[in-house]
């Protein structure tokens, strides 16, 4: 499609133009920029008179809550915020649920982003697996999976020569480390420390605490300079500066020739300690905003260029996280629709021009990713595929930003927002069907999206990514039942392995899927449960005729099958399921495809755990006459329901007798539901 954008004042920081001129666009890119060729016939003309034609903006810290909240279409939301507010590049930080530590996750995240054709998504990777400041995560991978550097989000690193590591190796490969400098022990408070925080008897972060963290990065970043080989240094991208101390810092490293660069949120830029007023937990931010000082140096920083992009810090935090005690409200506030009107405000208050403000929002973050990225240059750009949510907004320029954005800030993003009063005492048995009835319905909408998601989405992606699908699937789906999972040691990554594990629930699959995922041998009657049936049909589940002697040995056949080919089953040799307290006899005949297929078989125990009075938990249970619209309701209704898996070790099938064996995995999984204490 040909869309011609006239008479607009086009405006691009990185090129200095500013000048009334037309925008040819054909086949999604930027052909021309000024003259027009003659034979351009458009398809779509838009009249930009008395409007501002700009590159798309890239904001550098965006969360989309994805991994982890895919239920609540997050990523749509988010994404759709972005847009809004003009943001057509995003960097998406490694805190995730689960992190984004591993290939796989990031493929998810960019191909779940890249089907939306909104704003691109540029993922950064964790600097250590888990977010845990231990062990460095296998960052090549990572980068060609597509992250585009590599942090710890808020999470600060301890151990400062796992730091001076990730330093040397970034160094080395090229990558680069995105850091918010806070000392681990005197960043535990809540509001930055100051005489307003001692009044309100609020716990303090002192501006020690991002000074001292970014003495000590410094300080490695000349340890390593010019000692690894291939590169002088690791870059460092310092984000959220907060204090006029730290800002100080920086200013100084720059000039040094440190390789650093930095950027400021725009609560910082805007507000300060004294807007908290009486604990107004919509200021619950990290880093805090501090006081006026520190706030005047952060905009003067701005300016001189010393800061080098202006980001939203967009953290969406549902309005329950928000109406608690301030000291307990999560930490987050959305902003990303509000970033271009919140620039141009800060330029228009410190008598800065439009150019100034786009500065920071284009050509600033650009230098910090190092690609072509908001330039109006032809054939370097290309436009969203509609114009309303294209890279080259028009807007209009000075106090009409502020108007507008926050006008549409109220209809997109998902935000926190205050409620007052609330609700009135009910009896407990009230509360707990009211609170079950609303699981019951999350749950139908989460199966119901499951079910789309294997008709659209499994015939398309590799094995790899399907697991990691089901899995982070099946753990939204603990997370909506009230069901906490916990997990000790660990199963092997990739087939071919049998595991093979007690019987309890209905439950049983998805718990385990939520552990590690695998394809199921379950019997038959599964296939025939309402909506769950289809779902777990539709994960590639084998099923069995438990009364036919023949339908058991083709299982057996197809079993082996899928063995040889390298994938991970997982079978209940007990036939049924139990009590939870004693264990059924095992049946053997499934393990002939482990030993046909030479496969490794595993051992698990699985068991449900009252997390709140002790002991085992009757919530799941599936027995007898229990119907399993009433199993359901039982676990919907229930409260501190906590899943357990143990793995055992790994068994190899050389010279076995699969009666034996079986026995000898009872006795193991016997072992495992009940541990030494």
């Amino acid at each position: 499609m040909k869309i011609l954008i006239q008479n607009g004042r086009v405006m691009d920081p990185a090129t200095g133009r500013d000048e009334i001129a037309d925008v040819a666009i054909a086949a999604g890119r930027i052909i021309a920029i000024g003259q027009v060729a003659p034979d351009f016939h458009a398809a779509r003309t838009i009249d930009a008179s008395g409007c501002v034609v700009a590159p798309g903006l890239v904001d550098l810290a965006v969360r989309l809550r994805e991994p982890g909240q895919e239920h609540a279409g997050m990523l749509e939301s988010e994404m759709a915020a972005a847009v809004a507010g003009g943001v057509t590049s995003l960097v998406c930080p490694p805190d995730t649920d689960p992190v984004l530590d591993e290939p796989g996750l990031v493929d998810m995240l960019k191909f779940r982003a890249e089907k939306l054709h909104l704003a691109r998504v540029f993922p950064l990777g964790a600097l250590t697996r888990g977010l845990q400041g231990e062990v460095l995560t296998e960052m090549a991978e990572l980068t060609e999976s597509g992250c585009i550097g590599f942090g710890q989000a808020e999470v600060p690193i301890v151990n400062v020569q796992v730091l001076q590591r990730a330093l040397q190796y970034a160094a080395t490969f090229g990558y680069t480390v995105w850091l918010r400098p806070q000392d681990f022990w005197l960043g535990k408070g809540v509001a930055a420390s100051g005489p307003l925080a001692t009044r309100l008897g609020l716990a303090g972060i002192p501006a020690a605490a991002e000074t001292i963290a970014l003495h000590t990065l410094f300080e490695l970043m000349r340890a390593t300079q010019g000692k690894t080989p291939g590169s002088a240094n690791a870059r460092v991208h310092l984000c959220r500066i907060s204090s006029a101390a730290g800002l100080a810092l920086v200013r100084q490293a720059k000039a040094e020739g440190l390789p650093v660069t930095c950027d400021v949120s725009v609560h910082n830029l805007h507000l300060t300690d004294i807007d908290i007023g009486y604990y107004d937990s919509r200021l619950r931010l990290q880093p805090p905003v501090r006081q006026q000082r520190d706030r005047g140096a952060l905009r003067a920083g701005l300016a001189d260029g010393t800061i080098d992009a202006l980001v939203s810090d967009h953290n969406p935090v549902d309005s329950d996280a928000k109406t608690l005690p301030f000291a307990e409200a999560e930490p987050g506030a959305t902003a990303v629709e509000l970033l271009l009107g919140l620039a141009c405000t800060w330029a228009q208050q410190d008598g800065l021009g439009l150019m100034q403000a786009l500065t920071v929002l284009t050509s600033g973050p650009q230098s910090v990713l190092g690609a072509s990225l908001g330039t109006l240059r032809p054939l370097h750009l290309r436009p969203q595929r509609q114009l309303d949510r294209a890279s080259q907004r028009a807007a209009q320029p000075g106090q009409t930003h502020a108007v507008w954005w926050a006008r549409t800030a109220r209809a997109r993003a998902r935000h926190a927002g205050g409620r007052a009063g609330g609700a009135p005492a009910v009896g407990r048995a009230r509360v707990k069907h009211l609170r079950a009835a609303w699981r019951a319905l999350r749950a139908i909408g989460h199966v119901l999206g499951g079910l789309w998601i294997i008709r659209t989405e499994f015939g398309r992606l590799t094995p790899p990514q399907t697991r990691l699908l089901v899995r982070e699937w099946s753990r939204q789906m603990l997370t909506i039942l009230g069901v906490e999972l916990v997990v000790q040691g660990e199963a092997p990554a990739h087939g071919p392995l049998l595991m093979v594990s007690n019987h309890i629930s209905w439950l049983d699959i998805l718990v385990l899927n939520a552990a590690h995922p695998s394809r199921f041998v379950s019997k038959a009657d599964v296939k025939r449960w309402p909506l769950l049936g289809s779902l777990i049909s539709g994960a590639g589940t084998l099923y069995i005729e438990r009364e036919s002697r023949r339908d058991a040995m083709r299982v057996v056949h197809h079993m082996a099958e899928r063995l040889r080919a390298g994938d991970v089953l997982t079978v209940f040799p007990e036939g049924t399921t139990g009590d939870g307290r004693t264990l059924l006899p095992f049946h053997a005949n499934l393990l002939q495809a482990a030993i046909t297929a030479n496969a490794t078989v595993l051992p698990l125990a699985l068991s449900f755990v009252d997390s709140i009075r002790g002991g085992r938990h009757d919530g799941p249970l599936f027995i007898g006459d229990t119907t399993l619209v009433a199993s359901i309701w039982s676990t919907l209704c229930a409260d501190g329901l906590q899943a357990q898996v143990r793995y055992g070790e790994a068994q190899p099938p050389l010279g076995r007798d699969r009666r034996t064996w079986s026995q000898d995995l009872r006795l193991e999984v016997e072992r495992l539901r009940n541990p030494p204490d």
